[in-house]
């Protein structure tokens, strides 16, 4: 789409971009390129345009279109991103595409989900305008093994992605939430797919959603226990589509890295994890009080019970026993 392709080239640009070459670049006449730049205005971009100069980007709305994305993403890494206005799921519509011969690293983000989903089957509230929501392919971490490390690493990039566009560092609450001050801001939700008439691992798709702004929207029972990146910086805005940009990048790198990079992610992770200490341990067992002892090797948890026995445990959810700060 036209509109998309010059906002993406402006939003590029260090300086002003003649209508004259956007229009041999995009093989349209200057007047498509003009009309171009005028439904941008409409839609809320602060456009300066002199003659002899071109048009200079100043300003935006916050919004999750390609262009947007493809400001701040080479040309190359947006032929395998898709963006949508809204979708049920983006792990779901991934999934549905796997089958087509989707490459690895393939995105899919949307401005909205109707049925985001957590673990445990939870709803993910997803609004739109209000977080970012996106899921990438891999197929380098096809194994149970490999999927506990691909949420791992995810994480990590996570925290990254989000200490490089805010200067807030995240902590990590085992095995894959991003917390600031003890409230949630990023769920993790990673997917393998076997093929049916063998079991063999299809793909293993990794889903990320972070609250951006809106916690007032936020029903009454997540307030207390979630925030956004906007309450925990002082107000200042965060643009959706530099963090996702600077996310995609991040999981770009654990493809690279997975599973050979496995120490500098684990040092990473075992630094901002916050799951030390008195917990309340919940699996398919039920509830148990156990003492978190730190991260093992392979992304597990070192528990110790009551009764003194130890445990690496692999899954469940785990409640550390501190007050929230208000």
């Amino acid at each position: 789409m036209l509109q998309d392709e010059v906002l993406a080239a402006l939003g590029r640009a260090d300086g002003y971009v003649s209508g004259e070459e956007m229009s041999r670049r995009f093989g349209v006449t200057r007047a498509a390129v003009h009309a171009a730049v005028e439904r941008l205005r409409a839609e809320g971009y602060e456009i300066v345009s002199v003659t002899r100069k071109g048009h200079l980007l100043l300003s935006g709305p916050d919004k999750l279109g390609e262009g947007d994305l493809a400001a701040h993403l080479p040309e190359e890494r947006m032929q395998t991103v898709r963006v949508l206005s809204e979708v049920d799921s983006t792990n779901r519509y991934l999934k549905s595409l796997v089958e087509d011969g989707l490459p690895e690293g393939f995105v899919v983000m949307a401005d909205s989900q109707t049925k985001g989903r957590g673990r445990y089957g939870r709803s993910f509230v997803s609004p739109a305008g209000s977080g970012l929501y996106l899921s990438m392919l891999l197929k380098n971490a096809g194994s149970p093994q490999g999927l506990s490390d691909a949420t791992s690493y995810a994480a990590v990039a996570a925290a990254r992605a989000v200490r490089k566009v805010t200067g807030i560092c995240p902590d990590i609450k085992w095995v894959n939430d991003l917390q600031i001050r003890g409230r949630k801001i990023c769920g993790i939700l990673t997917e393998l797919s076997l093929k049916a008439e063998s079991a063999e691992v299809q793909s293993c798709i990794v889903g990320i959603g972070i609250n951006v702004r809106g916690r007032e929207n936020f029903p009454p029972e997540l307030r207390k226990i979630a925030t956004t990146l906007e309450d925990e910086n002082g107000g200042t805005k965060v643009r959706r589509a530099e963090l996702a940009a600077a996310l995609i990048t991040e999981l770009d790198l654990v493809r690279a890295a997975l599973p050979a990079g496995k120490e500098e992610y684990l040092a990473e992770y075992r630094r901002l994890c916050v799951t030390k200490g008195p917990i309340l341990l919940r699996d398919a067992t039920g509830e148990r009080e156990a003492v978190a002892l730190g991260v093992a090797d392979d992304f597990s948890l070192l528990v110790r019970y009551p009764d003194g026995k130890q445990e690496c445990v692999r899954s469940g959810e785990v409640q550390v026993r501190r007050k929230v700060s208000s």
